[in-house]
């Protein structure tokens, strides 16, 4: 109806989601990402000369911008929106004016009494300074362009425009034709304006060449291809009449504040609303029915629900200095993706080969900490031996000082024969099992520390059951054996529990038992193990006899005659 050739929208409560096509016009989104409604965008007309411009969102606005090009240069129309909750910022201004000839129209929630606003807020001060600081008008309508849902609330100017255009305000019309709280605002100008200066019959035919020239130029440059518009207006007569109705409806709301008023505009646009949802399926049906008899509509047809129709625009690309829009900055931003890759190796520097070279001998001259004795079962013994009774180490940490020294640096060598630096991270120290047994096993260590009393005073705190096999030799001569399992009890089971991940063999536990008590593991040995009787051969049966009460003597070594190598099994 009005011919509008770029459309700055915004709060278009959009999501990424959400598809919005027009016809012979392109259009250009930015999508609030987190939260409700904001967002803006562009809408140009396809045959303009365009290209979007490298200017997003800021830290409080949200903007759109695109750049048209003209004979006089670049100019920057931006959609801008300034959500109430925020302060607006100078830095976000300096952003979207930061370029020669620009053109910003929006919501920025910003009220001054300079532009004819009822009141001046805080973000209407900011604008107001930065307008002076950079040189630039505000300009908006005599009318209110905003009128809140509650009729309590009076109309107001939240819909400016701040450019560095020569453009009046005169050039301005609040159109009463949306159903939404804002009014869009028409903004009309002569792209050209010249003023002539005409005094003689000569200056009248100069006036008159250049004229001539200037719109020959301008046809040649500017003449394209005319296309097919299609008038997407529906043609019902009931239709026209109702929206006259509402529209009359609608300025008298807006003039007189009543509910009466407000209760009849909402009726009327309810009426109107039902009327084009009805037209618009008897519409499609129509369609529909007619689409399935031609081919060549169907073709059609599924090329749009397919999304083939038309090529969608080439994608914005992000570059090493920023966001890419136009064909010039995509293509400066692969160049320099391009240049990165296939950089050439560096040249040759003596220097630079004398510093790695002089690094290397350095390293490799470095002397190596020699490596200390590794921890034996005699240490080990000793340290347990120290432990303080009834009291665990605190939250489960073992002290260095406990360990092998060569846990706190030095170098280990590994299994391959090469020696290599070993710290209490590196998982081929070989004494980290010994600190993981001492954390896991901090309770089972004090349980065992108050059972030596228990098993030292006689008691019968558990028993391990068939652990070996004794044997009792009952002739030297013949080497004729009586074998039987042995049963003992504490503390050689506690031992066991504490120490079955520290050794590997069943020997090195009774040999550890031995040497810290021996005294204990004597008087359990001779009192509660079983040893079998020895049966004497037929052919020294006098020998065995003189031999018996020898070998069942007390025990000196109990690794001297029982076969410790033997598996178990705990009762």
């Amino acid at each position: 109806t009005y011919g509008v050739d770029l459309a700055l929208i915004c709060e278009t409560h959009l999501k990424t989601d959400q598809r919005f096509n027009i016809s012979g016009h392109n259009i250009y989104r930015t999508d609030r990402e987190h939260g409700k409604g904001g967002g803006t965008a562009v809408i140009i007309k396809d045959y303009l000369p365009h290209y979007r411009a490298n200017i997003n969102d800021t830290e409080n606005l949200e903007a759109t911008t695109i750049s048209i090009s003209t004979k006089t240069g670049h100019i920057n129309f931006v959609a801008a929106y300034n959500p109430p909750s925020k302060i607006l910022l100078k830095q976000d201004l300096d952003n979207i004016t930061s370029s020669d000839n620009y053109f910003i129209g929006g919501d920025l929630n910003s009220k001054n009494t300079l532009w004819n606003s009822r009141i001046t807020n805080r973000n209407g001060r900011i604008l107001e300074e930065h307008a002076n600081e950079a040189y630039y008008n505000i300009i908006a309508p005599d009318t209110p362009t905003y009128y809140p849902g509650n009729y309590l609330h009076r109309p107001d100017i939240l819909d400016i425009i701040l450019t560095n255009l020569k453009i009046m305000p005169d050039t301005l019309t609040v159109l009463q034709e949306l159903d939404y709280d804002h009014n869009p605002l028409l903004c009309e100008w002569e792209a050209l304006q010249r003023y002539l200066d005409i005094h003689t019959e000569q200056d009248i035919d100069a006036a008159i060449e250049l004229f001539t020239t200037t719109l020959q130029e301008t046809y040649k440059i500017n003449t394209t291809i005319s296309r097919k518009h299609h008038d997407f207006r529906i043609d019902h007569p009931e239709l026209s009449y109702l929206l006259s109705l509402k529209r009359e409806a609608r300025r008298d709301w807006q003039r007189l504040r009543t509910p009466n008023e407000r209760t009849r505009y909402n009726r009327l646009k309810a009426i109107v609303k039902r009327t084009v949802n009805q037209i618009r399926r008897t519409n499609f049906n129509t369609f529909v029915t007619d689409t399935a008899t031609n081919m060549q509509k169907t073709c059609t047809i599924t090329k749009v629900l397919k999304g083939t129709s038309k090529k969608s625009n080439t994608p914005a690309i992000h570059g090493k200095q920023g966001m890419a829009f136009s064909s010039l900055d995509k293509a400066n931003a692969i160049a320099l993706t391009l240049e990165d890759q296939f950089k050439p190796n560096p040249v040759h520097d003596q220097n630079f080969n004398r510093d790695v070279t002089r690094s290397v001998n350095d390293y490799i001259q470095r002397p190596i900490t020699d490596l200390p004795a590794p921890i034996t079962e005699q240490e080990l013994q000793t340290t347990i031996k120290q432990l303080k009774l009834n009291k665990a180490p605190e939250n489960g940490k073992v002290e260095l000082e406990e360990v092998n020294p060569h846990l706190r640096g030095g170098r280990v060598e590994n299994h391959l024969g090469k020696t290599i630096p070993s710290s209490p991270d590196r998982d081929l120290n070989l004494d980290l099992p010994v600190l993981s047994s001492r954390a896991q096993h901090e309770s089972t260590e004090t349980r065992w520390m108050k059972s030596q009393d228990i098993s030292r005073s006689g008691k019968l705190i558990s028993s391990i059951v068939q652990w070996g096999r004794g044997a009792v030799f009952c002739c030297l001569w013949c080497g004729s054996i009586c074998s039987g399992f042995l049963l003992l009890y504490c503390p050689l089971l506690p031992l066991l529990f504490f120490h079955q991940r520290l050794f590997r063999r069943l020997t090195d536990i009774i040999f550890a038992a031995w040497e810290i008590y021996p005294a204990s593991f004597m008087k359990e040995l001779e009192s509660k193990a079983w040893l079998p009787t020895p049966q004497p051969c037929t052919e020294h049966k006098s020998m065995c006899r003189l031999r018996k009460k020898e070998s069942t003597t007390h025990l000196k070594d109990p690794l001297e005659q029982f076969d410790l190598d033997l598996l178990f099994t705990s009762g």
